[in-house]
């Protein structure tokens, strides 16, 4: 869930400066986590430039803070 927070925060530029692929890379981490509602918020209608970016730094991220993606 924080993770799908994060996303939100990006999203709509409420507590940190509005970054829509930084909301898309934190969505695209909540939704691997299998928040539901994160993965509604991938598949609602994002541009390509944002899918593709935020599909680097989500790969980044999850690089940076591996403990962010639950592994069974």
């Amino acid at each position: 869930m924080a993770q799908f927070l994060l996303g939100e925060w990006y999203r709509t530029g409420e507590e940190v400066k509005r970054d829509t692929a930084q909301a898309y890379a934190w969505f695209t981490i909540s939704a691997r986590n299998g928040y539901i509602p994160a993965k509604a918020r991938v598949r609602a209608g994002w541009n390509g430039a944002t899918i593709a970016r935020g599909k680097e730094l989500a790969e980044i991220l999850i690089d940076k803070y591996p403990s962010a993606v639950f592994t069974p």
